[in-house]
């Protein structure tokens, strides 16, 4: 990689300068991330995250090009994960909530008392119970496994 100059200061001693051992990223005033780009457009030293709506930022920050891509990556993996656990969870709600419901039409019991039993017929795995009110438990427990394992493999709570 070719050295980069900013205003005859080079690229990497002003990283190290301004993020020494420690920081992984700094802010800085909008010039000199003017500069820095010009200096590095491709960003093979550094990365200038800009501030917008998401990131809550009020001015630009400089970031080691691989603490950057460490970051980023780490938050796109938790996206990812939320999103897909966001999934697991809503499909195992609308199952639980077609199972009160069943449960209340079956028994004329209020919704507290349906979700009560519906939570004693869950946490049993009282698949025949279930079945004895005209509701299969198996996809239903099946959501729920797949909720708690993928919780318990990617460290949710």
């Amino acid at each position: 990689m070719a050295t980069k100059l900013i205003d005859g200061i080079v690229l990497n001693d002003l990283l190290k300068l301004s993020l020494g051992n420690v920081a992984d990223r700094v802010s800085i005033q909008r010039y000199i991330a003017d500069k820095i780009i010009a200096a590095d457009p491709a960003e093979e030293c550094c990365h200038i995250e800009w501030p917008n709506s998401e990131n809550g930022l009020t001015s630009p920050h400089l970031w080691r090009i691989e603490d950057w891509r460490t970051s980023y990556s780490r938050h796109t993996r938790k996206k990812e994960l939320d999103n897909k656990a966001r999934d697991i969870e809503v499909r195992a709600s609308e199952l639980r909530v077609k199972f009160v419901k069943r449960l209340r039409i079956k028994t004329g019991s209020d919704e507290p008392t349906a979700q009560e039993l519906a939570t004693v017929f869950i946490k049993s795995r009282n698949k025949e119970g279930a079945l004895f009110f005209g509701v299969d438990l198996t996809e239903l427990l099946e959501a729920d496994d797949a909720l708690q394992s993928f919780k318990t493999l990617n460290n949710i709570k």
